[in-house]
């Protein structure tokens, strides 16, 4: 039988795979939700005029970064830092998993390796 509620899991014996989705829902230190690639791709292209269907994230990132207007570091620590969870997220996150695996974290973790071998 599939387990169809939460409690019904066995969280010690499983890994907690979570995608970039499962963060939406948190606010951050401005009270706002965490955005999605696509919010943030916006906000990037916003800052720097432009469309944002023209440049790609990691490119509308680097402009930012290189831009005088606009602290990337400060910008992204603002968006990020998340001060409180919503209730779903806390029912999930306060279980004894085994391990729990985070999309965005495996996606940084790859960007940095490349970095140090290239």
């Amino acid at each position: 039988m599939v387990p169809t509620r939460l409690t019904e899991l066995d969280s010690h014996g499983s890994v907690l795979f979570l995608g970039s989705g499962f963060s939406r829902n948190a606010r951050n230190i401005q009270g706002k939700n965490l955005p999605t690639g696509g919010e943030l791709k916006d906000r990037f292209a916003k800052l720097l005029g432009t469309a944002p269907d023209d440049y790609d994230l990691p490119t509308l990132a680097d402009a930012v970064n290189a831009g005088p207007d606009v602290s990337l570091r400060d910008l992204l620590y603002e968006t990020f830092t998340v001060k409180q969870l919503a209730d779903g997220q806390k029912d999930v996150l306060g279980r004894p998993w085994m391990r729990i695996l985070y999309d965005q974290l495996r996606r940084l973790h790859r960007t940095v390796l490349s970095s140090y071998r290239s």
